[in-house]
């Protein structure tokens, strides 16, 4: 699990454990200004990695993994603009450094993740599941009717992603270029419908013929 480190200024990758868990996703999960922004796990201060680096997907690429699962809270060819200083501020008031490199790294990161979903390296599988329009939230949202809204919007979205992995984990052996698993899916598709109207026409015809006699 991905985390800010407040000490060294970096981002940690934790390993889940039965005594850890509760801690490390308290810290994943404290982001500034809509919680306190820190939790404490083994004699450390951490907190949310989206300070510094909201979707991390090179870090994953570079530990090895070839398919990867990216799920966004925005549209996919949504371009983060930089936070202001104000607002690193306020997030960090007692850890400038920290502020400063919330302001500096935040979008940079975010908007380089975004790239590598759309354009995925050659030999890399990326899932992107994201909404089609902005959320009707925000960071310090509380009308309820909107989270709820929300909520629903992710499950909606949950249930088609849920879907197309599925389709796509059941086309049997891996293709050799694994990026176009969609098209061949949509492709299969598009067959099965050209058959079913060969079959269709080919009734028609078979019935005029009898008509006829």
């Amino acid at each position: 699990i991905a985390v800010s480190n407040l000490h060294s200024h970096s981002v940690e990758y934790i390993k889940a454990t039965s005594s850890n868990i509760f801690e490390l996703l308290k810290a994943a999960t404290s982001l500034p200004i809509a919680t306190k922004g820190k939790q404490w796990l083994e004699g450390k201060l951490y907190s949310d990695a989206a300070i510094l680096n909201p979707l991390p997907i090179q870090d994953l690429i570079e530990a090895g993994y070839k398919e990867i699962i990216v799920i966004m809270n925005s549209p996919i060819q949504h371009i983060s603009k930089p936070l202001s200083l104000l607002t690193s501020m306020f997030a960090f008031p007692r850890n400038w450094k920290i502020a400063r490199m919330m302001k500096r790294w935040h979008h940079h990161n975010f908007n380089h993740g975004r790239t590598i979903a759309k354009k995925p390296p050659e030999g890399i599988i990326i899932h992107t599941i994201a909404p089609d329009l902005p959320l009707p939230v925000t960071l310090t949202t509380t009308v309820r009717k909107k989270l709820y809204d929300t909520v629903q919007l992710g499950t909606k979205k949950g249930e088609e992603a849920a879907s197309y992995l599925k389709n796509i984990f059941n086309l049997g052996p891996k293709l050799k270029n694994p990026k176009n698993q969609l098209q061949v899916l949509i492709s299969k598709k598009s067959s099965i419908k050209k058959q079913n109207v060969l079959k269709v026409s080919r009734k028609k015809n078979s019935a005029k013929k009898s008509k006829k006699r």
